[in-house]
């Protein structure tokens, strides 16, 4: 798989050039990952949750963009929060960029956050996912994060209102939600 920080070593940007050099930086998926996950179960997947992480093209590469982007918004020490977080590749990018930050994965597909623990949890002790739906946030007492990212999420919800006041109540004053 890339390795979560791989456009810090050549950006999107770079990317949609025709660039002669090109840098990647990948990290081996944890053998009990890899044989509980192979790509041929992600494909069955696919409509609705993908490791983007592990696939080719403009399109992981514009979906890996957006967290490297959200990580310059967390900092050392934050709590993150990451609302339909699917199958992880967000909170191991955020984790990984901005160092010892507790990040905690949302997502009510179950298979997602079994996926999101077995490959990304195992080298990120302070990564945690857990099946809620992304509606349960607004239980969240003020302040209990420093940062809330959720993207691709109000198409799939009933009310994505109540979830946009809930998110933007939820990170400490200041705190973004993205």
């Amino acid at each position: 798989t890339k390795h979560p920080l791989c456009q810090r070593l050549t950006s999107y940007e770079a990317l949609e050039r025709d660039e002669r050099e090109v840098l990647l930086a990948f990290e081996r998926v944890p053998h009990q990952a890899l044989g509980r996950f192979p790509l041929s179960a992600l494909r069955d997947e696919r409509d609705l949750h993908m490791d983007m992480l592990r696939e080719p093209g403009r399109r992981a590469d514009a979906h890996v963009v957006r967290y490297t982007f959200a990580s310059q918004f967390v900092h050392r020490q934050d709590r993150v929060l990451d609302a339909a977080c699917g199958l992880g590749y967000g909170a191991a990018i955020m984790h990984d960029a901005a160092g010892p930050v507790s990040v905690r994965g949302l997502d009510a597909s179950e298979y997602a956050v079994d996926y999101a623990a077995a490959v990304f949890g195992p080298r990120r002790p302070r990564v945690r996912f857990s099946k809620a739906d992304v509606m349960d946030i607004a239980q969240l007492p003020d302040e209990s994060v420093d940062v809330v990212t959720s993207f691709e999420t109000l198409e799939h919800i009933a009310d994505p209102r109540s979830f946009v006041r809930a998110a933007a109540r939820v990170p400490g004053p200041g705190g973004p939600f993205l």
